[in-house]
């Protein structure tokens, strides 16, 4: 499990509504480059879909 911080913000420096999934605390508009602070937006655990289970093949067939 992850925590995120998921919610839509809107950019201060350029007034973009943003929909925000993201570890960081903090980031930066990618249309104007003014810094976000995320510490508003709730935290939500999300399971990590990238991880994968290795499962062992039988050690030998009788």
């Amino acid at each position: 499990m992850s925590m995120w911080h998921v919610g839509t913000v809107v950019c201060s420096g350029c007034g973009t509504v943003l929909t925000i999934k993201s570890i960081s605390d903090s980031i930066n508009c990618y249309l104007c480059d003014a810094p976000i602070d995320l510490s508003e937006l709730p935290i939500v655990d999300i399971a990590d879909t990238k991880k994968v289970e290795v499962v062992p093949e039988e050690a030998s067939e009788q």
